[in-house]
C-alpha cells in the first residue's frame, strides 16, 4: 500500500510540474503567434485554408480556453461561396494533457455569429466532408481532434446544390451538441426559424466520430414547429451526405390549425393531428409513405415526396381520405357587425411568396369532402404549381350533379392574374343553398352553375376591380321556404319572389317553376338586362341592374307581371322593387324613383338594340314576356333575342 501510495504522490506531482510549466510558459508568450501554427495544423487536418483576422488570446485558468477572433474556413475549391464557415468569434476550451499524443481534447466549443454555408456539387460532393481532400500524413504528423460538446448561437446555415436554384436557408438561433466523448451520442437541442416559421429540435444521435467519419448513426429526434410534433426513429446510414435514411416518423397536435395559423372562435373546438408514416431517401428524393394522420374527424392516407426538378424544389404526392371535413380545420371567421364603409373584399397584398418557393404536383381523391357548407362525393383534386403558377382541378359529385372545373392563381407574373372556370350541371341547387346558408331556403330547384372569371391584381380587392367574365345560375321547379327569407340577405333573387308576390303572404312555401340570374362582367362591372328572371304560379319577375365590383354597390331594379288568368292587374303589385347598398349590407325596398333611375343607367350602359324590358316598362307599360326566365339566359354580352310585342290595340296594363 506505501509503494501504491507513493506512485500515487509521484504521478501528482508530475502532472502538477508540468501543468505549471506550460502555464508559465503560455502566459509569457505572445499568443498571436498560434495563427500560423493552427493554420498550419488545420491544413494538415482537413486541407482547408484557416484564415484570423482578429486577435487570438489564450487563457489556463479558471480553465484553459483560447479565443479566435474574425475566424473563417475556406470552401471547396469546386464550392461557390468563398468560405466554407466564418464566424465572429470562436472560443475552444481545452484539455491540455491529451495534446502530449497529439490530440486536441476540445471539451468545449462555441462559434458566436456563424455563417455555414453547405453545398453539395453536381456529382454529389459535398464541400462539409473535410476529410475528403485532405493530404496523407503519417507517424508523428498525424493529428486527432476530439470535440466532446458545440454551441452555435445566432448563426446562419445555408444549403445550396448546384444546378438546383437558390440555397435554403436556416437560422440558428441556438445549437447546443452534448456528448461525454467524440465516441459517445449526441444530446441534441436547437431552436432556430426556417421561411419565417420558428421551429425547436431536441432528441439523440450518434457519435460526433461516427459523423464525420461517415458511418452509420441512430437517430431519435423531435421536430416541434407551430404547435406539431414529429417524431424521427430510425438510421442514417451515411450522414455526411444525409443518405441512406429510414426512420418512422409519428405527428402529434394538440390543434393543427395553430400549424396552419388559423385562428378558431372562442365556442370552436381545436383539431387534434396524430399519425405516422414512413420517411426515407430515394434516388435523390425523400419519401415520406405509409401516411396515415387523423386530423380531427377526417382522415388522410397516401404519400408525400420531396425533391428537385428543373432546378426547382418539387413536391409531389398522392392523398385520398374517407371524409375530410375542411370546415372544421378552416372555419369561416366571425364576422362583426358592418362598420360603414365595410368591404367584402380584403385591399391586403396577396400572400404569393410560397406558391414562388416551390413546384408541386399533388393529386387528391376523397369519398366525402365537406367544403364551405357544401357536400361534395367522389371528389378528385389535381394541384399543380409551377413557378408561381398554380392550377386547380376540381372533378366531382355535387348533390345529384356533376362539378368539374379549373383554378389557376399566376403568382409568378409581375402582376397577380386569377382565372376561375367552374360549371356545376344538374345540381339540387335548393339543397346546395340550404348547404351555404345553414337553413332551409329553397326545396328542389335542380339546375346548372356556370363562374367564368378572370381577373388581375396585387389583391383580391384589385383583382375585383379587374374582373371580366360572366356568372350563371338557372334552377328548375322548387319550392321557396318563406319563413326563412323574411330578412333581405338569405338569397337575393327568392326574396325577390316573395316580394313580388302578395297573394301568399300567409303560405309557407311559395312555388317558384324557374329562376335564372346572370350577369355579365366586364371591368370590375357586372351587369344584367333582364338576366334576373323568375316564374311563380300567379307571376313573371324581370330584373336588370349592376354590380359594381370596384365600390361593392349594388344598383338592381326589379318589377313583376301578373301571368294571364291570375286576376291581378300590374297596378295592384305598387312600385318597383330597388336593391341598393353595398355587398356587405345590401337593402330592398320599394322606390319607384331610385328604380327608375336605375333602369333608365341600366338602358343607357347595356342596351345595344332596341329598349329593354325594364326601362320600357318604366316609361311606358309592363310588357307582358310568357317565358322570362328562357328570355333571361338568352341575354348574352348586353345582347338578347327580342320578346314578343304585344300586337297592336291588344290590352295591356298601365304601371
Amino acid at each position: 500500500m506505501r509503494t501504491l501510495a507513493k506512485a500515487l504522490l509521484f504521478v501528482v506531482a508530475l502532472i502538477t510540474f508540468t501543468v505549471l510549466s506550460m502555464y508559465a510558459y503560455l502566459s509569457v508568450l505572445d499568443p498571436g503567434q498560434f495563427r500560423d501554427e493552427i493554420a498550419k495544423v488545420v491544413k494538415g487536418s482537413t486541407g482547408r485554408d484557416l484564415s484570423i483576422k482578429g486577435d487570438v488570446s489564450f487563457k489556463i485558468f479558471p480553465a484553459p480556453r483560447l479565443l479566435v477572433e474574425g475566424v473563417s474556413l475556406s470552401n471547396a475549391k469546386w464550392g461557390v461561396r468563398a468560405n466554407l464557415m466564418r464566424a465572429d468569434s470562436v472560443v475552444a476550451e481545452l484539455a491540455l494533457l491529451p495534446l502530449f499524443s497529439r490530440t486536441i481534447s476540445i471539451k468545449r466549443i462555441v462559434l458566436l455569429r456563424p455563417e455555414l454555408n453547405l453545398e453539395k456539387s453536381a456529382g454529389g460532393k459535398s464541400n462539409w466532408n473535410l476529410w475528403e481532400s485532405t493530404p496523407s500524413s503519417s507517424g508523428s504528423g498525424a493529428l486527432v481532434i476530439d470535440v466532446s460538446n458545440v454551441d452555435i448561437r445566432n448563426g446562419r446555415l445555408s444549403y445550396l446544390e448546384h444546378g438546383a436554384g437558390s440555397p435554403t436557408v436556416i437560422k440558428l438561433q441556438k445549437l447546443k451538441l452534448r456528448s461525454k466523448g467524440f465516441l459517445q451520442p449526441v444530446d441534441v437541442s436547437l431552436v432556430g426559424r426556417f421561411n419565417k416559421r420558428a421551429f425547436r429540435v431536441r432528441g439523440e444521435t450518434g457519435s460526433l466520430a461516427s459523423l464525420f467519419s461517415n458511418e452509420p448513426i441512430d437517430i431519435n429526434l423531435k421536430l416541434s414547429s407551430g404547435g406539431v410534433v414529429a417524431t424521427l426513429t430510425g438510421e442514417l446510414k451515411q450522414p455526411m451526405e444525409f443518405r441512406g435514411l429510414g426512420a418512422k416518423v409519428t405527428f402529434d397536435a394538440q390543434d393543427f390549425r395553430q400549424f396552419l395559423n388559423v385562428k378558431r372562435s372562442a365556442s370552436g373546438k381545436p383539431v387534434a393531428l396524430t399519425g405516422e408514416g414512413r420517411l426515407r431517401d430515394k434516388k435523390n428524393r425523400y419519401v415520406l409513405d405509409r401516411l396515415e394522420l387523423a386530423i380531427g374527424e377526417s382522415d388522410l392516407v397516401g404519400s408525400l415526396s420531396f425533391g428537385r426538378r428543373n432546378g426547382r424544389q418539387l413536391v409531389r404526392g398522392a392523398l385520398g381520405s374517407k371524409r375530410m371535413d375542411l370546415d372544421s380545420i378552416f372555419p369561416k371567421s366571425v364576422r362583426n357587425k358592418q362598420t360603414p364603409g365595410a368591404r367584402v373584399f380584403s385591399g391586403r397584398p396577396l400572400q404569393v411568396e410560397t406558391l414562388t418557393a416551390f413546384d408541386a404536383d399533388i393529386s387528391f381523391s376523397g369519398r366525402q369532402v365537406l367544403l364551405r357548407g357544401m357536400k361534395l362525393d367522389r371528389l378528385k383534386v389535381n394541384v399543380g404549381l409551377k413557378s408561381g403558377r398554380l392550377e386547380v382541378k376540381p372533378r366531382g359529385g355535387l348533390y345529384g350533379g356533376k362539378l368539374d372545373g379549373r383554378i389557376e392563381l399566376d403568382a409568378g407574373a409581375a402582376t397577380p392574374r386569377l382565372v376561375v372556370d367552374i360549371r356545376g350541371t344538374g345540381v339540387n341547387m335548393g339543397t346546395l343553398l340550404n348547404a351555404l346558408k345553414n337553413k332551409r331556403v329553397l326545396s328542389g330547384a335542380k339546375g346548372q352553375l356556370h363562374v367564368k372569371l378572370e381577373g388581375a391584381g396585387p389583391s383580391p380587392r384589385a383583382i375585383a376591380a379587374s374582373m371580366n367574365g360572366r356568372f350563371l345560375t338557372s334552377v328548375g321547379p322548387g319550392q321557396i321556404h318563406n319563413s326563412a327569407i323574411k330578412r333581405i340577405g338569405a338569397d337575393a333573387l327568392m326574396q325577390f319572389v316573395r316580394s313580388f308576390d302578395p297573394t301568399d303572404k300567409n303560405s309557407r312555401v311559395t312555388s317558384m317553376q324557374c329562376g335564372v340570374i346572370l350577369f355579365e362582367i366586364k371591368r370590375g362591372v357586372a351587369t344584367t338586362d333582364r338576366g334576373i328572371a323568375a316564374e311563380t304560379k300567379r307571376m313573371n319577375i324581370v330584373g336588370s341592374g349592376t354590380i359594381n365590383l370596384r365600390t361593392e354597390e349594388i344598383d338592381l331594379a326589379l318589377r313583376g307581371q301578373p301571368r294571364d288568368g291570375v286576376g291581378l292587374s300590374a297596378g295592384a303589385l305598387g312600385n318597383l322593387v330597388r336593391v341598393s347598398g353595398t355587398l356587405s349590407a345590401p337593402a330592398a325596398g320599394m322606390d319607384a324613383v331610385g328604380a327608375l333611375k336605375t333602369g333608365a343607367s341600366v338602358g343607357a350602359a347595356v342596351v345595344t338594340s332596341g329598349i329593354s324590358l325594364l326601362v320600357q316598362g318604366l316609361y311606358n307599360r309592363v310588357t307582358a314576356d310568357p317565358a322570362p326566365c328562357k328570355t333571361a339566359l338568352k341575354v348574352k354580352r348586353g345582347k338578347h333575342k327580342a320578346v314578343p310585342q304585344p300586337s297592336p290595340g291588344a290590352p295591356s296594363d298601365r304601371g
